[in-house]
């Protein structure tokens, strides 16, 4: 029997996201927040201590620092301790990646946390309303990871995903540039709730991404500000060397969902996980 054929239509053109060089929290609010539309905001870390950030600044200052270090392997992540030293020498050898194509990745939340003079460099985002603002550092944190820094070279791929508890993300961009792929809430089954690997997708596995549409994409560089809103999907590559930081959120827009979720997964434990995939499906406006 000769193999079954999928025919595979032309992908749409994807869609631009809206540039604003000044964006006051006001016409956020109106017109990107409440809305649920991403945006990218040009300039808007001009003056920040924080553009200093790059790949040498962290490999001189803070190499015996002890980090999380996420490889690909297969479709998905595992997750390992590092220190960032040992990280940057990884990058430099190459053939001990798990996946060769794709290197890996870290988050470091604890080290922003853990030292003042990073803490120093990093400012409020004006337009970004953001509730965990006004909660003590330590409690704050064990409600969420809410300020992540993110480290990755060139060719690096954060996969497809929506950010847990229903918070809005902002990443703020220092050194390098990312590409992000997002697409809005309505194409979770297009997706395959996020198994799809939307820049390479295999049509056998996932059919349904064939029907895809209102797929997003933009490129970020130094001084940006992109903001995903809550049940987005988005994919990241990292086109150089990159330091940035995501900053989630909790504000008006989004809280109900945050404290739904939230009380959900304390009260139910592990068994979140099985209801998490009914959580992305629902309307935006759910």
């Amino acid at each position: 029997m000769s193999p079954k054929i999928v025919e595979i239509p032309p992908a749409p053109a994807p869609r631009s996201i809206d540039r604003r060089e000044h964006l006051t929290r006001l016409e956020f609010e109106r017109n990107y927040c409440g809305p649920g539309r991403p945006v990218i905001v040009t300039g808007a870390l001009a003056n920040w201590g924080a553009l200093r950030w790059c790949h040498d600044f962290f490999r001189t200052k803070y190499s015996s620092e002890s980090v999380e270090v996420m490889d690909w392997a297969n479709d998905d992540f595992s997750v390992r301790r590092s220190t960032l030293g040992d990280y940057f020498r990884l990058l430099a050898r190459g053939i001990e990646w798990p996946n060769p194509k794709r290197p890996p990745y870290v988050e470091a939340f604890s080290l922003v946390r853990s030292h003042p003079e990073l803490r120093a460099d990093l400012r409020e985002v004006e337009f970004y309303r953001n509730w965990f603002d006004f909660v003590p550092g330590s409690l704050s944190a064990r409600a969420y990871n809410w300020k992540n820094l993110l480290i990755s070279p060139g060719g690096a791929v954060y996969k497809l995903h929506v950010d847990d508890l229903g918070v809005h993300a902002c990443v703020l961009q220092f050194s390098g540039r990312k590409r992000f792929v997002l697409y809005p809430p309505t194409q979770i089954e297009n997706l395959h709730y996020g198994a799809v690997d939307p820049d390479a997708p295999d049509y056998r596995r996932f059919p349904k991404f064939a029907n895809a549409s209102e797929r997003f994409e933009a490129v970020v560089k130094p001084g940006d500000v992109i903001f995903t809103p809550n049940y987005w999907w988005h994919q990241v590559t990292t086109l150089d060397d990159s330091v940035s930081v995501v900053v989630h959120a909790v504000n008006a827009a989004n809280w109900k969902d945050f404290a739904l979720e939230g009380s959900t997964k304390l009260l139910i434990g592990h068994l979140w996980q099985k209801l998490d995939r009914r959580r992305r499906t629902r309307p935006a406006n759910w």
